[in-house]
């Protein structure tokens, strides 16, 4: 089932829209970090070694400092241990704010479109609810992954073409940002199955599914005006953590990823199909 629909979805205009718009949105802001890099006769570049060459103490005081600012501590110490360097950091920034909703409109219609046009009365005659309901996840995964991966390895082809972009460091970034890449595109994939297994209509799975986003973000910034705790208890204020690998973040988006899944079961199963 997952590599039927994985199949169906490659070949898809929407999974093509979504690298070429990650494509141009990342390779923007790659390209205007770079030129201003350039401008600043590469302090930036320059910034991401030497940070990498502090003593422990000296890398203590920094954390220290900036942590009781607000940044978080992870991302702090991934920073200045070269794990992220800062224009990774600025990439992958940009990327929340789009790959989420490119997620949305890739496979919004994968489970209501199905159920709408009733075709799920022919499919689940031959396969269980939760094969097909993990099929659509796994296959949407896949899709949503594989087109992040490619943008990111036109990318970092791309930027070796400037003197001021540190290849070496980059690549050696880049498998840590994957499994944080590969945790945020699950959640937002099981995210948009859930509002697909909600309702019978496309449109509405992709307009209430994005509504959520934003109302959800809204209220949880809300709250935290009251009481702290609650502006981090929705996974979009985990992003920047997840990209440096920190465990609570990781449990988080795993969190997210199980219970949005669960909850598409019980729709589907309660569903009349």
């Amino acid at each position: 089932m997952a590599r039927a629909e994985a199949k169906e979805m490659v070949l898809s205009v929407r999974a093509l829209f979504f690298i070429l718009v990650y494509l141009v949105v990342a390779g923007g802001v790659g390209w205007g970090t770079l030129k201003l890099d350039e401008k600043l006769n590469g302090q930036l570049s320059d910034l991401s070694t030497k940070v990498t060459e502090l003593s422990a103490a000296e890398r203590a005081g920094i954390i220290e400092q900036v942590t009781s600012s607000g940044m978080p501590e992870a991302v702090t110490d991934a920073f200045l241990s070269g794990n992220l360097p800062i224009l990774l950091l600025i990439i992958l920034f940009s990327s929340t704010f789009v790959v989420p909703g490119l997620i949305l409109l890739v496979g919004f219609n994968r489970i209501s479109g199905d159920i709408g046009s009733r075709f799920t009365r022919y499919v689940l005659q031959r396969v269980h609810r939760e094969s097909y309901l993990l099929g659509k996840i796994v296959g949407h995964w896949l899709v949503s992954f594989v087109a992040v991966l490619v943008v990111h390895t036109i990318l970092v082809a791309a930027g070796s073409y400037y003197e001021v972009f540190d290849h070496e460091r980059i690549v050696e970034a880049m498998p840590r940002i994957w499994v944080g890449m590969a945790l945020f595109t699950l959640a937002y994939v099981t995210y948009t199955q859930l509002f697909s297994t909600l309702f019978a209509q496309p449109f509405l799975s992709l307009m209430f599914g994005i509504m959520g986003i934003f109302a959800i973000k809204a209220l949880t910034f809300t709250l935290s005006f009251f009481y702290a705790p609650l502006g981090q208890v929705w996974l979009g204020d985990w992003d920047i953590r997840l990209w440096a690998l920190d465990p609570t973040a990781i449990a988080v988006f795993a969190a997210y990823s199980l219970a949005f899944t669960a909850l598409s079961f019980v729709v589907l199963r309660r569903r009349d199909v």
